[in-house]
């Protein structure tokens, strides 16, 4: 008996000492496989992004009221984010036996009417500019473009280049992270600023309420509570309701 527990003390001295001269000898276990920190293993990155919208000649004269609405929405959206110039790429055609290309009265009056519901949106005149490219048949769309500015991940998310389980191989011993950890975070964290610069500096301080402070300090000297005080309801409601949110 006492030649087995020498034998399991030494065993286990001896496992120790060879877990410690591996951990000490292979740079393995002192080197991370990958950044630990899911910012710099998925950082986000501002980038330029060209931003489309597609209308189809549907009316002789004007923009039905759907797409006239789209295109609305598209200036909006360029007076806010955009950064160039707001293109319009309209369709034309080669009829047979001419070599000359020819606008189509639909997308003609079309193009008009985008033109003018961009300006009355309040698009500059000369932001924008007009290009004809020949169509590829069947209903060919304008295009409505300009460039912006967007916050968006170096890469996709949903890899998984290491095994979970480990496999045949030691990463899981490491016991780190596993590497697609915080990309769907980013991602939309990306995806939902408002102003892609926020993510790379604060905005400006407004300045302060100067009548509301002043007025503050003046109650502060009178021993007053400075403090706004809202009106409530009385009555056994508005106590039930103030009983209820304590609870």
């Amino acid at each position: 008996m006492f030649q087995i527990r020498k034998f399991h003390g030494l065993l286990a001295v001896a496992m120790l000492a060879f877990t410690a001269a591996g951990c000490s000898s292979d740079p393995y276990w002192t080197e991370p496989t990958y950044p630990l920190d899911y910012r710099q293993r998925h950082p986000i990155e501002l980038a330029d992004e060209r931003q489309v919208l597609e209308v189809f000649p549907r009316s002789a004269h004007q923009l039905d009221a759907r797409q006239a609405a789209d295109v609305r929405a598209f200036a909006r959206s360029y007076q806010v984010k955009g950064k160039s110039i707001l293109q319009i790429i309209a369709p034309t055609e080669l009829v047979p036996g001419q070599t000359k290309e020819l606008v189509n009265p639909y997308v003609r009056h079309t193009l008009e009417a985008v033109r003018q519901t961009l300006i009355g949106s309040g698009v500059p005149r000369q932001n924008i500019h007009i290009k004809y490219l020949l169509g590829s048949g069947g209903e060919t769309p304008l295009r409505l473009a300009f460039m912006t500015m967007v916050a968006r991940v170096t890469h996709e998310c949903g890899k998984w280049p290491f095994d979970l389980a480990a496999g045949n191989g030691t990463e899981g011993w490491q016991n780190e992270p596993y590497w697609n950890f915080g990309c769907a975070y980013q991602a939309n964290l990306a995806g939902q600023v408002a102003d892609p610069l926020d993510l790379v500096r604060p905005r400006q301080e407004t300045p302060g309420d100067l009548v509301r402070r002043v007025g503050d300090i003046e109650q502060v000297r009178d021993g007053k509570d400075p403090s706004t005080a809202w009106p409530t309801n009385s009555g056994s409601s508005g106590q039930q309701g103030s009983q209820g949110g304590t609870q």
